[in-house]
């Protein structure tokens, strides 16, 4: 009797842990369920963040670029080139967008998705996927970039008279120290030779 006390003990011991299992392995997949949800809802801030990744750079190089051309172009040819300088930046950014927006969305799940598994509990996720699908953060989404161009169109008119100096200054002293740096133009063959 005694004996068989101990096997059924054990097995109740056994059951227990394996329902426990059982409700962790649920957990876990009503987690990963809903931080699927949560970066479904965040996908086009995700994908707009990869964009603007390679939108820095194109940025930057536009600017290195316009320089150039301010010290070396002829003048007539400057608001030309410039255009054509931006078109090609937007038809590259244009053909990066669906590799950018698919690598965003691949390592989301395991960027994003690992830290809000492991930080947050499922009541906590179950919270912000609500918070996200609600109409009215949509439509607050949906509003975000008019809020972010007014408050840019602001700050620009307040800003305008110190920052529109100093960036003239900058690119003065910028043209200066690429002009300095530039190889002396070859002599024409018809001037004097020097000793």
């Amino acid at each position: 009797m005694k004996h068989q006390l101990g096997r059924q003990a054990l097995t109740v011991l056994a059951l227990a842990l394996l329902a426990g299992g059982v409700q962790a392995q649920g957990a876990e997949a009503e987690k990963r369920a809903l931080v699927a949800k949560i970066l479904k809802a965040q996908q086009p801030g995700i994908e707009q963040f990869a964009i603007g990744l390679a939108q820095g750079p194109m940025q930057q190089m536009l600017r290195n670029a316009e320089q150039v051309v301010m010290a070396r172009v002829p003048a007539d040819k400057r608001e030309a080139t410039a255009k054509a300088m931006v078109g090609e930046a937007q038809a590259a950014l244009k053909d990066l967008t669906p590799t950018l927006k698919a690598s965003a969305m691949k390592h989301a799940q395991s960027s994003f998705g690992s830290t809000l598994e492991g930080k947050f509990s499922v009541a906590e996720l179950k919270e912000i996927a609500q918070v996200l699908e609600s109409p009215t953060m949509r439509r607050f989404n949906q509003v975000g970039p008019e809020m972010q161009q007014a408050l840019a169109q602001a700050i620009a008119n307040d800003t305008k008279g110190a920052v529109e100096p100093r960036l003239k200054a900058l690119d003065q002293k910028l043209v200066q120290l690429v002009n300095a740096a530039l190889p002396p133009p070859p002599a024409s063959p018809d001037a004097p030779k020097q000793p």
